[in-house]
C-alpha cells in the first residue's frame, strides 16, 4: 500500500517524465514533417497546390506521432510547439520552392534571350525600323516562355522583372529609331507601358490566388487538427471511463468479500470510499472536458489570427490591383501583338506568320 508520503513524490516523478517525454514527442513529430518536406524538396519547383497538399498529410502524420507519445499536456503546451515549429519549416520550404521556381523561370528566359543579348551586343536593333524587329523578338521569347514556364509560383513575377529589364533596352531602341517621327514613338511609349502595367496586374493577381491558397490550406489544416485533437480527447475519456470500471468492479468484490465475512462496518466504509470515488472521478472528467474545450479555444484562436493576418494580406493587394488603371487586355501578349500591329502600320512592314 502507498503511503500519503509517497503520493506527491510519485505526482512529481510523473510530471518529470511527461516534460521529458512531451519534449521528445515534439522533437519526433517535427523530424517527421521535416523528413517528408526534404523527400518533397527535391522535386522543386512545385506548384502551391502541391507544396501545401504534403504539407497539410505530413502536418497530419506528425500530429498523429505527437498524441500517440505524448501525456498529460493538458493545456495543449507541446502541441502548440508543434504547430509553431511545423508552420516555421512550411514558410521556410514554401521560400525555397519560390526561390527554385524564380531561378528556372530565370534560366529558361536567359535561354530565350540569348539571340536577342547577341542582336544587342552587335547592334543589330540600331537601325531604322530596329524597334519593330526588337518588339518582335521579344513578343516571340514571352510566348514561348509562357509555354516552357507553365504556372510556376514565380512566373509572373519573373516575367515582370525581365520586361522591366526590357524596357531600358526598348526606350533607348525607340528613341534612336528614326524611321520614326515624335509622335509615333510617343504612342509606342504609351503602349510599352500598356504591357508592362499588363504584366505587373498579372504579377499582383498570382499572388493573389496563391494567398489564397494559402488560406485554403491553413482552414484545412485548423480542421484536422481540430479532429484530431477530438479523436484524442474521446479516446482518453474511454480509457479513463474503462480504468474506473475496472477500479469500482474491484471494489465491489472487495466490499462482496467483507459482507460474506460480516464485516458490516467495513463494508459501509467501502460504500462511502466508493461514493467519494465516483464523486472525484465525475470531477475529474469535467475538468478534463474543461481543458480540452480551453485547448480546442485557443487553438481556434491562433487559427483565427493567421486568417485574419492573411484577410488583410488579402485585402490590401485587392484593393492596390482595383486601384490601378487597367490596360486594354489583362495579357501582355496580347498587348505586344497590338503594339506590333500598329508599328507594321506605320512603318509600312508586315510581321511574318
Amino acid at each position: 500500500m502507498i503511503s500519503s508520503g509517497e503520493v506527491p513524490f510519485l505526482e512529481n516523478a510523473v510530471m518529470a517524465m511527461a516534460l521529458i517525454e512531451n519534449a521528445a514527442a515534439v522533437k519526433e513529430g517535427l523530424e517527421v514533417y521535416q523528413s517528408g518536406m526534404e523527400k518533397l524538396k527535391t522535386s522543386f519547383p512545385l506548384e502551391l497546390k502541391e507544396v501545401s497538399s504534403e504539407h497539410q498529410c505530413l502536418s497530419r502524420t506528425a500530429t498523429q506521432a505527437l498524441m500517440k507519445r505524448s501525456f498529460k499536456d493538458s493545456e495543449g503546451t507541446y502541441l502548440k510547439s508543434l504547430e509553431e515549429g511545423i508552420n516555421k519549416l512550411f514558410h521556410g520550404y514554401l521560400c525555397q520552392n519560390e526561390e527554385a521556381s524564380r531561378k528556372r523561370c530565370e534560366n529558361i528566359l536567359s535561354s530565350l534571350s540569348g539571340t536577342m543579348t547577341e542582336k544587342l551586343k552587335k547592334g543589330s536593333y540600331a537601325i531604322p525600323g530596329g524597334y519593330v524587329l526588337f518588339s518582335q523578338d521579344l513578343e516571340d521569347i514571352v510566348k514561348k516562355y509562357k509555354i516552357q514556364a507553365n504556372k510556376g509560383v514565380k512566373v509572373e513575377d519573373t516575367l515582370e522583372e525581365f520586361l522591366k529589364q526590357k524596357s531600358v533596352e526598348s526606350q533607348a531602341i525607340l528613341q534612336a529609331d528614326n524611321k520614326l517621327m515624335e509622335k509615333e514613338k510617343k504612342i509606342m511609349e504609351e503602349r510599352e507601358k500598356a504591357v508592362l502595367l499588363a504584366q505587373e496586374i498579372n504579377t499582383k493577381e498570382q499572388k493573389q490566388r496563391q494567398l489564397e491558397e494559402k488560406m485554403e490550406a491553413e482552414r484545412r489544416s485548423n480542421e484536422e487538427r481540430m479532429k484530431q485533437m477530438r479523436e484524442k480527447m474521446d479516446e482518453e475519456m474511454r480509457l479513463q471511463r474503462e480504468e474506473a470500471e475496472r477500479a469500482m468492479d474491484s471494489k465491489l468484490r472487495e466490499q462482496a468479500a467483507l459482507l460474506d465475512k460480516g464485516f458490516q462496518e467495513k463494508a459501509d466504509r467501502m460504500s462511502e470510499e466508493m461514493e467519494d470515488f465516483r464523486r472525484k472521478n465525475k470531477n475529474a472528467e469535467k475538468e478534463s472536458h474543461k481543458l480540452f474545450e480551453k485547448m480546442i479555444t485557443n487553438m481556434n484562436k491562433r487559427h483565427a489570427e493567421n486568417m485574419n493576418l492573411m484577410k488583410r494580406q488579402h485585402s490590401e493587394q485587392m484593393e492596390a490591383i482595383m486601384s490601378m488603371p487597367k490596360p486594354s487586355s489583362d495579357s501582355s501578349a496580347l498587348v505586344l501583338r497590338l503594339l506590333l500591329i500598329g508599328l507594321s502600320s506605320i512603318t509600312g512592314g508586315s510581321r511574318p506568320c
